[in-house]
Parts: structure tokens; sequence; C-alpha cells
């Protein structure tokens, strides 16, 4: 499988260099989704997307026009 000859690849490649966190650039939010259904998370099994800010659903309680639907 291609992934898991690059996944050793890169392995190997970056041995020793230390790992770095990426962070988002401005007007990028993060958004929990649930991984059954597509929509915002309430905690559980989930995962965390990245969204820019003006089509992330409003995780505050109300929806965006039926925005709040990711899949």
């Amino acid at each position: 499988m291609p992934s898991l000859a690059w996944d050793a690849y890169m392995k190997a490649v970056l041995e020793g260099v230390p790992e770095q966190p990426l962070t988002p650039p401005p007007g990028i939010v993060t958004v929990n989704i649930d991984r059954s259904t597509g929509q915002l998370a309430n905690g559980g099994n989930s995962r965390e997307e990245y969204f820019h800010r003006r089509y992330a659903a409003d995780t505050t309680g109300g929806a965006r026009g039926g925005n709040d639907h990711y899949r």
C-alpha cells in the first residue's frame, strides 16, 4: 500500500527531527464533529475538524441555516 510505504519513508527521513505543533492561520477554527452523524459533537465519539470561521457551525447552540452538518 502506498500509504504504508510513505509512512515508513517519512519516519526514516524525519528521525531525530523534533515535532512542531501546527498553528492554524487566522480565521480558521476547530470544531468537534460527531463521527456517526457528521453534526456538531457533544462529546463522545468525535473528531476535530478545521473550518474557516465563516463556514463553521455556530457552536453556541444556534444553527446557521442548516450549515451545522459536516460529512
